[in-house]
């Protein structure tokens, strides 16, 4: 089988086991010391920067497991939209772009008129877009999401003052966040024509197929459980009526973040959430609803070892709850080196009978 028939095959998986159709739990294998090139490196020699991370990544292809064969380009997500507004840039060592502040309260921001979507930054992104189109080899995909959240923008774009505004000024700031919604959808819109996809299309930056949209939400562990129901709940229901099925990432560290999954559950606009954390925030010991059936869980965990593989089929959200008719779960762990993944991943297909 062939890159391009075995891609097939993982969309198909992928697609029954968010559609809760099998009970097999996909597995992805990345090998330890990866050198993917830096955001900034994209800015700066996008070439290089993108044949680097080509390079890189191809060993964690030889490994074989339910990974698409992914480079991810995730430099504009927090400046594209400020960019519109007129937000001007800090560059940050490590990490991507973001804007300075922008608007001193939610009331200075609703006095520009929602912006058009257009612009050098804009431009840039399309730019950049399509050159990656042009250096991706047959058989590989590329993410590139190009924005996070209307929380986070939010609150990129007036600050933490924003978090009190949600309280003061409630309904103002519904407006804002509505407004900013329109410019992800349109933005969402845009990047997957240019990548040939349908709305409920997308290969995410993890290699997965995910039948709607991944939307990134780090800010959202910031809000109260009240919080999360009166805005959070909302904006998203505009995301999954045009997406179709919404992913939610949210990082679970160092920010408490026990309360967002039980009033995301009252809820039927997310098929799955995701964090580079591990599972333990979603269905642990200490989580209320770690029995939950109805939200698919995306995250890490340690497996480079069999006991540590036979471990994981014990715990108990794994053990107690069939994926099939329920929510699904997709793993990813790291190997010493290509053999030790190749090793891992046999041995986890043997566990499910694969």
């Amino acid at each position: 089988m062939n890159q391009i028939e075995k891609n097939g095959s993982l969309i198909k998986l992928y697609s029954d086991v968010l559609a809760t159709r099998t009970d097999y739990i996909p597995l992805i294998v990345t090998p330890k010391g990866m050198k993917l090139a830096k955001p900034g490196e994209f800015s700066c020699d996008f070439e290089y920067a993108f044949q680097k991370t080509l390079n890189y990544s191809q060993a964690k292809a030889a490994i074989g497991s339910d990974w698409l064969p992914t480079i991810n380009i995730s430099f504009f997500q927090c400046i594209a939209i400020p960019s519109l507004f007129g937000a001007s840039v800090v560059n940050i060592s490590e990490s991507e772009p973001i804007p300075k502040p922008l608007f001193g309260s939610v009331q200075q921001a609703l006095q520009k008129p929602i912006p058009k979507l257009n612009g050098a930054t804009v431009d840039n992104l399309s730019d950049m877009l399509l050159k990656a189109k042009k250096l991706l080899p047959s058989g590989w995909y590329l993410s590139f999401p190009p924005t996070a959240s209307p929380f986070d923008l939010a609150t990129l774009l007036i600050g933490d003052s924003f978090f009190a505004e949600l309280l003061l000024l409630p309904n103002e700031c519904r407006i804002f966040l509505e407004h900013l919604t329109l410019l992800c959808i349109e933005l969402f819109t845009l990047v997957k024509r240019h990548l040939g996809l349908a709305n409920n299309q997308l290969i995410t930056n993890r290699g997965i197929f995910f039948p709607g949209l991944r939307l990134p939400c780090d800010t959202i562990v910031n809000y109260s459980p009240m919080l999360i129901e009166k805005f959070v709940l909302p904006i998203l229901e505009m995301f999954r009526e045009k997406f179709e099925h919404l992913c939610l990432h949210f990082c679970t560290q160092p920010a408490p973040s026990n309360h967002v999954l039980p009033v995301l559950l009252k809820s039927n606009c997310v098929s799955a959430v995701d964090n580079w954390q591990g599972f333990d925030v979603f269905a642990g010991k200490d989580s209320s609803v770690r029995f939950q059936k109805k939200i698919s869980l995306i995250s890490n965990h340690d497996l480079s070892s069999k006991e540590k593989i036979d471990a994981f089929f014990e715990i108990p959200f794994v053990k107690n709850i069939e994926r099939k008719n329920n929510r699904a779960i997709i793993v990813a762990t790291e190997a010493d080196s290509v053999e030790a993944g190749k090793k891992i991943y046999e041995y986890w297909q043997k566990k499910q009978n694969v």
